[in-house]
């Protein structure tokens, strides 16, 4: 795990070619969506993965968008990314900075359109105020979101692949990254 991130892909192919066809296979330590993406396209069924845990130990919530239509997670979801990329804050187009003194006031939910427990019954300002006053509360309602986002994401990689659409899901997810990429570059 001390490669560079560009060599990862060729590194884990380069390991792949080397397992049963037939076995599942498990990566482990993989860090972001992208990386995520990048192995399901090489072949990786299961992960051993923290990210969620690590971003919720520094007070984010995930942002990025997950589904493609305008159903939980859709296109509303890339506009509430795009506006929470404060780079000022430590946030980015994955994931919100809850530390963030912007959100001391913030009436809505984490993300926008999120169905999970920590979104449907508590605001922004409430997770912020949490975090500042260091209550065990912040970790527990933040992971709570991250965990469901994650494995919304997953739901969503899942059902690509039952539909024969995951290359088009892969690059539908970068794209839109790269956009809000260049937007905020461009700010």
């Amino acid at each position: 795990m001390g490669e560079r991130a560009s060599q990862r892909p060729e590194l884990l192919q380069a390991a792949l070619e080397h397992l049963p066809k037939d076995k599942p296979k498990i990566a482990a330590g993989l860090d972001c969506p992208d990386d995520i993406l990048d192995a399901v396209a090489l072949g990786v069924d299961l992960f051993d993965c923290s990210y969620p845990t690590q971003v919720t130990a520094n007070g984010y919530a995930l942002s990025f968008p997950v589904r493609e239509d305008n159903s939980e997670q859709g296109s509303s979801t890339a506009a509430s990314a795009q506006q929470h990329m404060d780079v000022d804050c430590g946030a980015d187009d994955t994931k919100i900075n809850m530390w963030a003194t912007q959100y001391r006031m913030g009436k809505g939910p984490l993300v926008q359109g999120c169905s999970c427990f920590t979104c449907r019954n508590h605001s922004r300002a409430y997770i912020h105020h949490l975090l500042q006053t260091h209550e065990m509360l912040a970790g527990v309602l933040l992971e709570m979101h991250n965990t469901h986002w994650w494995l919304q994401f997953f739901a969503a990689i899942r059902e690509a692949i039952q539909q024969g659409r995951l290359q088009k899901y892969i690059q539908w997810f970068k794209q839109g990254r790269q956009l809000l990429q260049l937007q905020q570059a461009e700010q």
